[in-house]
């Protein structure tokens, strides 16, 4: 008699299936993957820049009175005010030739900033005046913090369903596949001489299907 071959969780087709599903399946979640991160990256920049645009804008509007009065201790408060909220890495308020009337944190040139300047005008009823300019050095640094957090947090999302997707295809290739062979090398294990293999109950019109009732 034949000696019946146990069909095992990774069996041979089991294995040839998954190097064939496996890389498909690893290599298309990582393009997508990076498309969406790519993509979430780019928004958080530009929501970045819109950001420092609003902020440098409202705040020259906000200083206006204080530079014509030259009120130099209240602009650099709010100077070093803005740069504690981490946002804004450096701050300097000069007057119409260029001459500085406060600073707060990094007013260098140079390094990974994102640069942003507005005029400061003094408005009155009849006319309006350029009194001075502000200039904010903003860090993305704080913005690429939180994408990195994200990126782990969808990491770990990614794998999880990498991980389902991949146990829901082996578990669909041993109904389709596996399943349906064993039962035929189970009938052929009980064959006996000459007689006809007993009937395989499997109800399936899939290439499967017809190898089975074939048999």
């Amino acid at each position: 008699s034949m000696t019946r071959v146990k069909v095992h969780f990774f069996d041979s087709l089991e294995v040839k299936f998954l190097k064939v599903t496996l890389p498909i399946v690893v290599v298309v979640a990582a393009l997508l993957f990076g498309v969406i991160e790519g993509l979430a990256a780019r928004r958080a920049l530009d929501a970045l820049n819109e950001k420092k645009e609003d902020l440098v804008q409202n705040y020259s509007i906000l200083s206006s009175d204080w530079v014509w009065n030259l009120d130099r201790d209240r602009i650099r408060v709010s100077l070093e005010h803005l740069v504690k909220e981490g946002i804004v890495v450096g701050a300097l308020v000069v007057d119409d030739r260029g001459a500085e009337i406060a600073s707060a944190g990094l007013t260098g040139e140079g390094g990974n900033f994102l640069s942003a300047s507005a005029d400061i005008v003094f408005k009155t009823d009849s006319s309006s005046e350029k009194i001075g300019r502000v200039i904010f050095q903003v860090s993305d640094e704080t913005v690429m913090k939180q994408f990195l957090d994200q990126l782990l947090k969808d990491g770990i999302l990614a794998f999880i369903i990498l991980s389902a997707t991949l146990i829901g295809a082996i578990y669909a290739n041993r109904r389709a596949v596996t399943t349906p062979l064993g039962h035929m090398m189970t009938s052929i294990d009980k064959t006996v001489g000459y007689d006809l293999p007993e009937p395989i109950d499997w109800q399936s019109n899939d290439e499967i299907g017809v190898v089975v009732k074939s048999f």
